[in-house]
């Protein structure tokens, strides 16, 4: 799935491809999952909260999802992905 935030101007910011995969990484439309696969922002909209707008946005779309996880794969290989909880999730993109 493709989430895009686009400016006043209808400009593209941000977009992000997400799956809803089960325990093992598998496409399920039925799973707990939310693979967060890809992420790009403009530059001009860096450090600017969009992230934290997308990822919001993502959740708001997959209520069944008990858990999250971004894999940057190309850039760190060998890092294994992080397995955010629903709740851990909601207060990383909390307002600060």
């Amino acid at each position: 799935m493709l989430e895009i935030i686009k400016g006043d101007g209808g400009d593209i910011i941000g977009v992000c491809e997400y799956f809803i995969v089960d325990q093992k990484g598998h496409l399920d439309d039925n799973g707990e999952y939310c693979w967060i696969a890809e992420t790009e922002l403009s530059k001009s909209a860096e450090h600017k909260g969009y992230l934290r707008e997308m990822v919001r946005l993502v959740i708001a779309k997959v209520p069944n999802c008990r858990f999250g996880y971004f894999w940057r794969k190309q850039k760190y290989e060998s890092r294994p992905p992080h397995i955010y909880s629903r709740r851990e999730w909601m207060n990383l993109i909390k307002e600060k």
